[in-house]
C-alpha cells in the first residue's frame, strides 16, 4: 500500500510547472493562483472580439452606433441573417473555400507526403542536398515569391498557358511545402525500414508501400498537415485575391474584402459571422488533433 501511494506521489510530482506537493506551500498557492488569473485575463481578451462579432450582427443600426456601446443586443433582428446571406451569396463563396480546400488537403497530403518519404525512406543520390536546399526556403521571405510565381502562372513553363481564374496554382503551392515536408520526413523517419524491405521482398512498389503501408501507419501526421492546410486555405487572402478575379469564384476571405463597401457596418458584422462559424466548428471537432499537432514535429529526425 506504501508503494502505490509513494508510486503515485512521484507520478504525480513528475508532470506539470508546479507539482501537488509545491502546492502545499503557501507560497507556491498564490503563484499558481496568479497564473489563473492572468490566463483567465487573457482568455476574456482573446474570446471578446468574436463574442462581440456575434452580439452585434444582431442589433439594429442605431444601437450598433450606440454610445455607450451595449453588449447585450436590446434589439433582435434574425430577418437580417437571412438578407445578408442573399446579398453576400455566402453559399456560393462558402462553396469556392470548400473547393479550394478540398484540392489544397489532398495536395498537401499526397505530394508533401511522398517527397517527406523519398527523403526518409528511398534516399536517392542527390537527396541530401535537395533537402536541404527546401530546408532553406524556408528561411526565405515569401514576399520574394511573389512577383515570380504570378509570372508563372500567367505563362505557365513549356505549356504557356494562363492559369489565373482557375483553382489549380493555388492547389499547385498547397502541394510543395518545405515545413510540410519537414513533418513528413521527421515522422517516416520513425517507421522501422524493415516494414518496407519486407513489403518488397513482396514485390510491391515504392508508391505502392506509400499508399498501402506509410499512409496507413502515418495518421497522427497525416491529420496535422490535413488540419495546417485547411486552416491555412480558409485564411489564405493574397493569392485568391491575385488569382481569382472573377467574383464568382472567389472564397470566403476574398469575398469579405470585396464587400464590406455595400454593407453597412452592422450588415457587415452578420457576414463576419458567417465567416467565424465554418472555422469555430473544425477548432470545436479537432482540437484534440490541433493541440496534438503542436509536438508532432519533434520526433527525432
Amino acid at each position: 500500500m506504501r508503494l502505490r501511494k509513494k508510486k503515485a506521489l512521484q507520478e504525480n510530482t513528475a508532470t506539470g510547472i508546479i507539482s501537488d506537493v509545491d502546492l502545499r506551500s503557501p507560497a507556491y498557492k498564490i503563484v499558481y493562483g496568479c497564473i489563473i488569473a492572468i490566463l483567465i485575463v487573457i482568455c476574456i481578451f482573446t474570446i471578446f472580439p468574436t463574442l462581440w462579432i456575434f452580439m452585434s450582427a444582431f442589433k439594429d443600426m442605431k444601437e450598433f452606433l450606440s454610445v455607450p456601446p451595449t453588449i447585450i443586443p436590446k434589439s433582435f433582428e434574425p430577418g437580417k441573417v437571412i438578407e445578408v446571406w442573399k446579398i453576400a451569396r455566402f453559399g456560393t463563396h462558402l462553396k469556392n473555400s470548400a473547393i479550394i480546400i478540398a484540392g489544397v488537403l489532398i495536395c498537401s497530403v499526397v505530394f508533401n507526403g511522398m517527397a517527406g518519404y523519398v527523403f526518409s525512406k528511398l534516399k536517392p543520390l542527390g537527396s541530401g542536398l535537395v533537402y536541404k536546399l527546401i530546408f532553406f526556403t524556408m528561411l526565405l521571405p515569401t514576399s520574394m515569391n511573389l512577383i515570380p510565381l504570378y509570372a508563372e502562372f500567367v505563362k505557365f513553363p513549356i505549356l504557356g498557358i494562363n492559369l489565373t481564374g482557375t483553382y489549380i496554382p493555388l492547389w499547385m503551392m498547397g502541394a510543395i511545402s518545405a515545413f510540410n515536408i519537414l513533418l513528413f520526413r521527421s515522422f517516416f523517419n520513425s517507421i522501422p525500414t524493415s516494414i518496407i524491405e519486407a513489403a518488397r521482398m513482396d514485390g510491391a512498389s515504392d508508391f505502392g508501400i506509400f499508399i498501402k503501408i506509410i499512409l496507413p501507419l502515418s495518421k497522427p501526421i497525416v491529420m496535422v498537415v490535413s488540419i495546417f492546410a485547411i486552416t491555412g486555405a480558409w485564411g489564405d487572402f493574397l493569392w485568391p485575391f491575385m488569382i481569382l478575379k472573377n467574383e464568382m469564384l472567389q472564397p470566403v476571405s476574398v469575398m469579405l474584402y470585396n464587400i464590406q463597401a455595400q454593407l453597412s457596418a452592422d450588415k457587415y458584422m452578420v457576414v463576419m459571422m458567417f465567416s467565424i462559424v465554418p472555422p469555430l466548428i473544425i477548432f470545436l471537432c479537432l482540437s484534440k488533433q490541433i493541440m496534438g499537432g503542436v509536438t508532432i514535429g519533434g520526433v527525432k529526425g
